[in-house]
């Protein structure tokens, strides 16, 4: 009995020590073996575990001595490696659902993306106050593969999730989702079909860096001149880059230039915001990528590049495309660090509601000052000049008054005819205006249903006082917790 308690406790160890060197291999993200062909002594768990039996005696002793144990057992194996997995899993994931549960009150999130097979699987996620911490709080419960994309389809899904972690339903306080017609429709929406499946209402809040994507997109919308802007920025990006030849040509022209340059980037398909990289990278190497296509024009290179290059090149010297460059980058600049803050896991709502009154401010500012946006466009008339661009010119070609017939105007003569710096201004005015209102909406909704919250949780504003008098505040607030 003594041998067979003492062989029970020699396994015990053992197994702690391969567990957690599975743990270990987790964290970092490390995969347990490789291929099928690969020798399985050469996976990262076999050499994890050689290593320590180096350094462990007990362990190398217990390996040595497996053959003399009933069936060789070594747990070794990829079927025990698996069985660790879960076991951590499991682990992992009824710790999670016990803290959650004891936190009372939390909001459930969720999102679908393909994966790399282009299976749809949902994520389902809960943001809550850490009982422990006190600190807010988000944890992946569950991901899995989804059919049925509708609003009820993913309300189901999400339902069957959250009952299979074992988690509360009575707790979800709040839902949270992008700003899709599937996740927000009022009637058919995945949030109202969860209020209809759990029988109580839950505020629904979308997803405020989605909507503040969704509000870019469409004050972006509201000016051809802007979406001419992001169509030749992709097309440059994908003339540059999809051959290493001409990628070569313009890696060069980086590397001899005295600045320090940003490279051209990808405008996301999704994330409106980010395009504001693709933006500052073309500015700050506007005069390299248009050296780069002078060269691409050479007769050395075949003549679909030559051509490409020579179109690309006459339309970035225009001055239509710097106004515009310029703006946008000033402009989209604010959206995105509004979007980057609200993204953040310890933003509260009161910080959240704060930064975006700061930047409709910003923006409205931007709106309001004539003589700033004016100055603007002189600045961008002074460097389109430098490249041999005549923004004059250019403007009375392309918006030559048209004035009405008499059968229509009896007065054609009064029309009103723009001036450079007018017609940019009006086109500035009508992505700033979409984009402050589209924001304000936006402020206005979460406000709306977080109202309670938010009058209890809004600090009033107490003026200079003395130390004595502070420290009778910090007293009695001491005593009122």
């Amino acid at each position: 009995m003594i041998d067979s308690a003492a062989e029970i406790e020699r396994n015990r160890d053992a197994i702690k020590i391969m567990l957690d060197i599975t743990r270990t291999l987790a964290r970092q993200g490390l995969a347990m073996r490789g291929s099928s062909e690969e020798n399985e002594g050469n996976s990262n768990f076999n050499q994890f575990v050689q290593l320590l039996s180096r350094h462990v005696p007990s362990f190398k002793r217990w390996l040595a001595d497996a053959p003399k144990r009933p069936h060789a057992a070594r747990y070794l194996s990829p079927k025990s490696q698996n069985e660790y997995i879960k076991l951590l899993g499991e682990d992992v994931s009824n710790r999670v659902t016990e803290e959650i549960n004891r936190s009372a009150m939390w909001s459930v999130i969720a999102d679908t993306t393909p994966n790399v097979s282009h299976t749809d699987q949902m994520a389902v996620v809960a943001r809550y106050v850490c009982p422990d911490s006190g600190l807010p709080t988000e944890r992946l419960v569950d991901i899995k593969d989804i059919n049925d994309k509708t609003g009820d389809g993913q309300a189901l899904a999400i339902i069957a999730s959250l009952d299979r972690k074992c988690l509360d339903k009575n707790g979800i306080a709040f839902q949270s989702y992008d700003f899709t017609a599937s996740m927000s429709g009022v009637f058919r929406g995945c949030q109202a079909k969860m209020q209809t499946h759990l029988e109580r209402d839950i505020p629904y809040i979308p997803c405020t860096a989605h909507r503040i994507n969704t509000s870019v997109e469409h004050s972006c919308e509201a000016s051809v001149p802007v979406c001419a802007l992001f169509e030749l920025l992709q097309e440059l990006f994908v003339f540059v880059t999809s051959s290493t030849k001409r990628f070569d040509v313009y890696r060069e022209k980086v590397k001899q230039s005295d600045e320090e340059l940003l490279m051209l980037r990808n405008l996301s398909a999704t994330r409106w915001v980010a395009r504001e990289e693709s933006i500052c990278a073309v500015w700050s190497s506007y005069t390299v990528v248009l050296e780069v296509l002078e060269v691409l024009t050479d007769s050395k290179y075949d003549t679909k590049t030559r051509v490409k290059a020579g179109a690309l090149q006459d339309k970035m010297k225009s001055f239509n495309f710097l106004v515009m460059l310029m703006f946008m980058k000033n402009v989209m600049g604010k959206t995105k660090c509004l979007t980057t803050e609200v993204q953040g896991i310890e933003m509260n709502i009161i910080d959240t509601i704060e930064s975006f009154k700061t930047t409709i401010t910003t923006l409205e500012h931007i709106r309001n000052d004539g003589e700033g946006l004016k100055n603007q466009i002189q600045a961008t008339k002074s460097v389109a000049e430098q490249h041999g661009i005549d923004p004059d010119d250019e403007y009375n070609r392309h918006h030559r008054q048209r004035k009405k017939p008499r059968r229509i105007d009896d007065h054609p003569e009064t029309a009103a005819n723009l001036c450079l710096v007018e017609h940019y201004r009006k086109e500035f005015f009508a992505v700033l205006d979409a984009q402050i209102n589209a924001i304000k909406a936006n402020l206005e909704a979460v406000t709306n249903i977080l109202q309670p919250a938010v009058t209890l949780l809004q600090p009033p504003y107490i003026g200079p006082v003395d130390n004595t008098e502070l420290l009778r505040i910090e007293t009695q607030n001491k005593l009122m917790n």
